[in-house]
């Protein structure tokens, strides 16, 4: 998202809007009901486009979002002679999360994923789980920093790792451990 991406993709420990189903599921917990969307064009053709959802609900905030990047009209050669033929590559992930606060100052929750990936006609499809925390605490005047607001972030990604086959090799996606603190005044 262009928040992450202003912040050099360090937001674990912040991101508090649907985008959270993909940086750090407990974001959601403090989301509220709020849509968001993007649609980005990329180098030479490509794009990438979000939608999200979130709802608060008594028991946590539930979250539903659809990724994708795709890239047509990849000339595909088997030699340096060859014309080659037009390729494209699409690579889709559809997200449902869950995140509840715990207490005053914590929040939790989880992501589950649907992967999809079509590479010149080679498709294959996986499913993936990603868990995250958040902790939020508010401080005193610090200097002449006013109302700040410690924050804390951790996620697991690929906790259960999804796995993809296009053609003759499975690849896992390794699982990640990332975290973060930030300062907001």
């Amino acid at each position: 998202g262009a928040e992450a991406a202003a912040l050099g993709n360090s937001i674990i420990p912040t991101v508090s809007d649907p985008t959270a189903l993909y940086w750090n599921p407990a974001g959601l917990a403090h989301a509220g009901g709020v849509v968001t969307g993007e649609h980005l064009f990329l180098y030479d053709g490509a794009r990438y486009d979000f939608l999200g959802l979130s709802v608060p609900s008594p028991i946590g905030t539930f979250g539903l979002g659809a990724l994708q990047l795709d890239r047509g009209n990849i000339v595909a050669r088997n030699a340096i002679d060859d014309p080659g033929a037009k390729v494209s590559n699409n690579q889709s992930d559809y997200l449902l999360g869950f995140a509840r606060r715990l207490g005053e100052h914590f929040s939790a929750g989880g992501t589950a994923n649907i992967l999809n990936f079509n590479l010149a006609g080679h498709r294959d499809m996986s499913f993936g789980f990603d868990l995250g925390g958040q902790a939020r605490y508010p401080g005193d005047d610090l200097w002449a920093l006013k109302q700040t607001l410690w924050s804390f972030g951790a996620v697991l990604k690929n906790l259960m790792p999804p796995s993809i086959k296009l053609l003759d090799e499975k690849d896992t996606f390794p699982r990640e451990l990332r975290g973060g603190l930030s300062l907001s005044f």
